[in-house]
């Protein structure tokens, strides 16, 4: 299977850097671009919520959805996209991250509103 040169450095970047390093390049992943800011001027780099939300906004717009607007109480079912978009959100955010939390050995309670989503990811990239 051949891997993108965002993947590759991601993984490099992981195993030296940390966590930061990963938000990073998956900034650089999801913008297509070498430009690592939540807004051009800051020069700040991405949150994960930023980067989950930059994903949304991303497959819902390839998809033609319309998008509900993503607060944390907002239930996924009602976001607007449907479940090959949500796959397709996790399988991105696992070549960004370079984790799946819906994978993990634990016994997992699946998200049910966005912000339970962002808190997955989260709990996720601090272990």
């Amino acid at each position: 299977m051949l891997r993108s040169k965002s993947s590759v450095t991601s993984d490099r970047l992981r195993s030296t850097r940390g966590l930061t390093s990963e938000v990073i390049i998956a900034c650089q992943y999801v913008a297509g671009t070498d430009n690592c800011a939540s807004g051009s001027e800051t020069g700040t780099p991405m949150t994960i919520e930023a980067l989950i939300t930059a994903e949304f906004e991303r497959v819902a717009q390839e998809q033609n959805k319309t998008l509900a607007a993503l607060l944390p109480e907002t239930m996924l079912i009602a976001s607007g996209l449907d479940s090959l978009c949500i796959a397709i959100i996790v399988a991105r955010l696992e070549d960004a991250l370079g984790t799946d939390p819906f994978t993990s050995s634990e016994e997992v309670d699946f998200p049910v509103t966005f912000g339970d989503f962002v808190k997955f990811y989260e709990n996720a990239a601090s272990k």
